[in-house]
């Protein structure tokens, strides 16, 4: 059994078409919150961690019932704990430290480096003022904070940013609504754009 992500799954095809007929795919679908929530529950009770409800809805939040980020979130959470007693703060100063991870791993390769353009840039840092605490947003919105020169562009921007697996459409939140794949991609797009602002000072 091969198991990975579908984007090694495109890679492959687009190397050798011919080897998709010998597969057969299963997808795996995400946790639900219930299942989320008992991940973080025995995890920290193994080890004699009181989590206060607040920082629990937090985390079982961001995590977005993907694996990969439930361990991620629940090792920094663990790590910036001083007194055995998680509290939100605590939650959510471990979220920003996984989501940091997780854009270096992941956003950093596909979008920050496979985006050259300075227009593209801009957008991505004007998004970045719009998101927190949101893990959508809507098209108008955005479009009105850009300069015409951006505008001429965002079309081709949410584009990529799809080809790239970073946003979907929101179908819930109407038309013209998209939202991140995972919560910690917001989050870091957020942190790079605070980045951003103390290197220009």
């Amino acid at each position: 059994m091969s198991i990975g992500l579908p984007e090694i799954r495109d890679s492959l095809s687009r190397l050798q078409p011919s080897l998709m007929r010998i597969f057969r795919v299963v997808s795996v679908e995400k946790l639900s919150d219930a299942e989320v929530k008992e991940f973080f529950e025995k995890a920290f009770k193994k080890v004699n961690m009181e989590v206060e409800p607040e920082a629990l809805e937090d985390m079982v939040k961001f995590s977005s019932g993907l694996p990969i980020l439930m361990h991620e979130i629940g090792d920094a959470v663990f790590w910036n704990d001083e007194d055995g007693k998680i509290s939100e703060d605590d939650a959510l100063a471990g979220i920003f430290d996984a989501a940091d991870r997780i854009g270096k791993k992941y956003l950093d390769p596909k979008v920050y480096r496979a985006i050259r353009s300075p227009r593209y840039r801009s957008i991505l840092r004007k998004l970045g003022e719009e998101l927190m605490p949101f893990s959508y947003f809507k098209k108008k919105e955005i479009e009105s904070k850009l300069n015409a020169g951006e505008r001429k562009v965002f079309n081709n921007f949410l584009r990529k940013m799809r080809e790239l697996g970073i946003i979907v459409p929101d179908i819930e939140g109407g038309r013209g609504t998209y939202k991140f794949v995972n919560e910690l991609y917001p989050v870091y797009i957020w942190l790079e754009n605070q980045r951003s602002l103390k290197s220009n000072f």
